[in-house]
């Protein structure tokens, strides 16, 4: 006898649908100044480590665009609110504080 496999989605859910928020806020960063201070002295070890946590090659930081590209994965894999629009514009305006962000958002998840 043949098997068959159903595929079954819930009727509305759209697969673009993030339900969850970022754990800590983007301007949330200097809440732990000692982190901040590492991130904005530090910046390329700070990003090498995370870059390093999040699985990727450590000097993938080096690569321009590559904070934007770690966010949008990040976002993306863990189902956070947010758009392309808005990880563009937190990395460029904000990438010291993108970085310790995407610190903060490893570790609530465990990684």
């Amino acid at each position: 006898m043949a098997r068959v496999n159903v595929v079954l989605t819930q009727p509305g859910k759209s697969v673009w649908h993030f339900e969850h928020p970022w754990s800590h806020s983007l301007y949330s960063c200097c809440t732990d100044m000692k982190e901040c201070c590492y991130a904005f002295f530090c910046p390329c070890c700070f990003e090498c480590e995370i870059f390093k946590r999040a699985g990727e090659e450590m000097w993938t930081c080096m690569c321009p665009g590559a904070r934007y590209a770690l966010r949008s994965k990040i976002r993306t894999a863990f189902r956070i609110e947010g758009n392309l629009v808005h990880d563009c514009c937190a990395t460029t305006f904000c990438g010291c504080c993108a970085s310790i962000q995407i610190k903060r958002e490893l570790h609530h998840q465990g990684l």
